[in-house]
């Protein structure tokens, strides 16, 4: 994490402004210069073939291997396999320079804010590359008679790992960009990932929080930050942008973070006891323990992160002055006008919640624990561009493992061992 005491646009800047398309561009090109090539020199090849076989057939028959028959028997078999090899060089030359455009096939938008833009001009080249020359290698493999070195380091089970490797990398990038921008009551699913890495970001960042929940970020940046912030580095994202992300999620949802339901039994446990937190904390436990897993989950990560923010002087918020940003997003639906006319009530519930957290939520120090791995291990195609973690996708020249002889590489979110036995 040293880079992220630097300012999110100047690290931005070091680690995105440049990308591979120029490269891609100039590689399609020559591939198709190659494809083009191999088009002229397969009749050439041909034409020399038959000439060639003209000249074995009237050379005298004879089985010595030092003879000008079996030279010539040699080179006519290579030469079949040669014009075969051609023909499939030309093949994989044209599909590769087809394949190495500046593009993508999941329908990713650019945003308008260069630091995203970038980031995304950088990833998403690197996946054309990796996509490409993995269906280039694919296309080869019909060579590998011919190419007895090339079908050695290459076997059909290496083949069909990659080809599994390119389609996993596309559909996780794809994943990450789906964003619920919306769903807070889905029993079934955790605390939505996007919204999770936001908070995470901003609960440990060394970076200074002033300007958190007070400042608000442009408004093109903060929707593009929302959209792209499963595929963002996510400490290249000030944190008045994450703090706006946050708001703009608990704004936006389609049901607050507290049920409706039990909205008016907890406004009417502030007005009976304000004054008496013991009696508010045993009352309002009893509300906890009757909504959702996924909102309590949600709400003891808002309540740790506020926690945060107030006990940080640099922020210069306390309990009341987050209440007022947050209260209303977390507790009350947006489609309710009637519970917004109680918003003094209804900032100082949420501001006692504040000052009670760890009274009602006994685990709520743990809570930003729990899924750290999971935010903030990159994902999987970062094994494959940048290294980060082991991927084995080649049986040849391995490590000694001592795991039974077998390895482990990573495919999307799955794990597979691969024998090492050949």
């Amino acid at each position: 994490m040293n880079d992220w005491v630097k300012p999110a646009h100047r690290l931005c800047v070091e680690k995105y402004s440049k990308n591979n398309f120029q490269l891609i561009d100039q590689l399609s090109a020559h591939a198709k210069q190659i494809a083009q090539a191999f088009d002229v020199l397969i009749p050439l090849y041909q034409s020399f073939h038959t000439k060639l076989e003209k000249l074995r057939i009237t050379a005298p028959k004879s089985q010595s291997p030092t003879s000008v028959y079996r030279e010539l028997c040699a080179v006519s078999d290579t030469d079949n396999d040669l014009v075969e090899l051609f023909k499939v060089m030309e093949t994989s030359m044209n599909t590769l320079s087809d394949a190495l455009k500046p593009t993508n096939t999941w329908g990713e938008t650019y945003s308008s804010f260069e630091d995203y833009a970038n980031q995304q001009k950088h990833m998403i080249s690197n996946i054309v590359t990796f996509t490409s020359f993995s269906g280039y290698m694919n296309s080869l493999k019909k060579a590998t008679v011919q190419m007895k070195n090339f079908a050695d380091h290459l076997g059909e089970e290496n083949l069909q790992q990659l080809e599994t490797a390119s389609k996993s990398v596309v559909e996780e990038r794809a994943s990450l960009l789906r964003v619920d921008q919306k769903t807070t009551d889905n029993e079934n699913e955790g605390v939505p990932h996007n919204f999770q890495r936001a908070m995470y970001a901003l609960y440990f960042t060394p970076r200074s929080l002033e300007g958190v929940f007070r400042q608000c970020a442009d408004t093109t940046v903060l929707n593009d930050c929302s959209n792209l912030i499963g595929v963002l580095d996510i400490q290249t994202i000030d944190n008045v942008c994450l703090s706006g992300v946050i708001r703009k999620f608990l704004r936006d949802a389609d049901a607050p973070v507290w049920p409706s339901s039990l909205l008016q039994n907890l406004l009417t446990i502030t007005k009976k006891y304000e004054k008496d937190q013991d009696m508010w904390v045993d009352n309002v436990q009893q509300l906890t323990c009757r909504f959702p897993k996924r909102n309590s989950e949600i709400l003891k990560h808002v309540l740790a992160l506020c926690g945060k923010i107030i006990s940080n002087p640099e922020s210069k918020m306390d309990g009341y002055n987050i209440s007022v940003c947050l209260g209303l997003s977390v507790l009350v639906s947006k489609t309710d006008l009637q519970a917004a006319l109680e918003a003094p009530l209804i900032i100082k519930t949420f501001e006692l919640f504040i000052q009670n957290r760890t009274r009602i939520f006994t685990d709520i120090e743990d809570c930003f624990k729990r899924r750290l791995s999971d935010v903030f291990t990159p994902p999987i195609y970062h094994d494959i561009f940048y290294n980060k973690r082991e991927s084995i996708y080649f049986k040849r020249h391995n490590p000694r493992t001592s795991d039974g002889g077998k390895l482990r590489f990573n495919i999307g979110n799955k794990t597979k061992s691969v024998s090492l036995s050949n």
